[in-house]
């Protein structure tokens, strides 16, 4: 298994190229960053993907260990539905939680859109 950091560089590495590309490079320069952007993009892909498998990981640990709040029901498993007790959910963690599905969801203008109007916010 790839350490944890060594992800975090490819995915720096990733942007960075990214920034540099959207920036406007030198002519001279774009080949060679496009060639390593286009190398990297399936690789940052992946990366993305299993760092959410870990928070998913994390989350689904954290539902388990508390099955007076949070219950899986056989009828909701084929649609990947866990059920909440009314009345006994921290909102934040919910606000959090909707909010980051949303994001995964999204489409990039309205990320965009949100994001700036939480900066003004």
């Amino acid at each position: 298994m790839v350490p944890l950091e060594k992800l975090a560089q490819i995915t720096q590495r990733f942007e960075f190229l990214e920034a540099k590309l959207n920036a406007g490079a030198s002519p001279a320069e774009i080949a060679t960053l496009s060639r390593e952007y286009s190398d990297l993009k399936p690789v940052a892909d992946e990366i993305v993907d299993y760092r959410r498998a870990l928070d998913d990981l994390a989350e689904a640990e954290l539902l388990l260990a508390d099955p007076e709040t949070f219950v899986l029901h056989p009828h909701y498993k084929a649609h990947k539905l866990i059920l909440v007790m009314g009345g006994r959910i921290d909102s934040d963690w919910a606000k959090a939680r909707l909010i980051r599905q949303w994001r995964d969801a999204a489409a990039k203008r309205w990320l965009k859109s949100w994001d700036a109007d939480q900066a003004t916010s």
